[in-house]
């Protein structure tokens, strides 16, 4: 990659001087230039991929927080049903408590009519009453048969 130009570089073994064929070295600016844009190109793609990372974290940043968001409103909304559930458990149980009140006060009262009573199968036998007259026509109807003129004579 391009960390190898920072390498440390082993230094050559001269040549003996009798061997003229060797290219001359390019002069030092040259390689300090040459050293220089391939430094700045390097610093330019770290650049780009750290960008491209920060980019990354802030959208997973943002897709953590909603999700925080809306797991806190789902326990919210959890915590609101359960409060109206134990509202309405409350009620029921109250309900339930005056319902057993009133029917054992039904039961004890029912106990005590009942040994008071006699039930027909218990009790003696007792005289037949006479059938009750059938009453006049007039007092059923609620008012008096008027008397006319014939009758009274």
């Amino acid at each position: 990659m391009a960390f190898g130009l920072f390498k440390k570089q082993v230094p050559q073994t001269v040549a003996p001087a009798s061997e003229a064929k060797v290219p001359p070295a390019p002069s030092e600016t040259e390689t300090v230039t040459a050293e220089g844009d391939s430094a700045r190109e390097i610093l330019e793609l770290l650049e780009l991929e750290l960008g491209a990372m920060i980019r990354q974290l802030e959208r997973a940043a943002n897709s953590v927080a909603g999700g925080a968001e809306a797991t806190a409103a789902t326990l919210s909304t959890i915590r609101r049903r359960t409060d109206a559930l134990t509202g309405r458990t409350a009620a029921a149980q109250g309900t339930a408590t005056t319902f057993s009140h009133a029917a054992d006060k039904f039961t004890q009262s029912a106990q005590g009519i009942g040994s008071q009573v006699r039930t027909p199968a218990s009790s003696p036998t007792r005289p037949a009453k006479p059938p009750a007259k059938p009453a006049p026509m007039w007092t059923a109807c609620g008012s008096r048969p008027r008397r006319s003129a014939m009758s009274s004579t």
